[in-house]
């Protein structure tokens, strides 16, 4: 079962993963920790991330180190920053020691957030030079800006099977082709 996963996981082949899923519940064997692994890892690649959430999260399984890098590199690749740094604390918690792959894995998103902040604070700054020069217009352009554009990573990237044409699907991507 566990190569059915992996075969769409590669296909981003959501509909066949989820008859794979499927035939996992019917024989029983969801709870198998190199299974649920490979059913998390199907859900993350083909940008399925709260699927992916329910099963690691909500559901009752011995989860291994395998297990965590999963999770935090699905959360990775599909943009979402803060859930793979939480689940990085939570794995310390649960006294899992991270390797290689999981600092690999959880990188990307400490130094997403490092920049966020000294962006933040360099913008922050600008607007308070403004301010002390008494050039409130700039000052005022420069929080707005702030507010307005933010500064964010490019989002995770995920390939959808839509009518036998594979699609890129990021998140908060709304642009993409109607089923005709």
């Amino acid at each position: 079962m566990v190569g059915f996963c992996s075969a769409c996981s590669i296909l981003s082949d959501l509909d066949h993963g989820t008859c794979v899923h499927g035939q996992i519940i019917k024989n029983g064997c969801e709870d198998d920790v190199a299974v649920k692994n490979a059913l998390i890892g199907l859900y993350c690649k083909c940008g399925n991330i709260s699927s992916a959430d329910i099963l690691f999260n909500r559901t009752k399984f011995m989860k291994d180190m395998v297990s965590w890098n999963v999770i935090i590199s699905g959360y990775m690749e599909g943009g979402y920053d803060k859930e793979a740094i939480s689940s990085f604390h939570q794995m310390k918690l649960e006294n899992f020691h991270p390797t290689l792959v999981t600092f690999a894995s959880i990188l990307p998103a400490v130094a997403h957030l490092a920049a966020l902040k000294r962006g933040h604070g360099f913008s922050s700054a600008l607007s308070d030079i403004h301010a002390h020069s008494s050039r409130w217009g700039d000052s005022g352009k420069t929080r707005s800006m702030m507010s307005d554009t933010g500064l964010k990573r490019t989002p995770g990237c995920s390939w959808v099977e839509v009518e036998n044409r594979v699609q890129p699907f990021r998140v908060g991507d709304y642009n993409y082709p109607a089923p005709t």
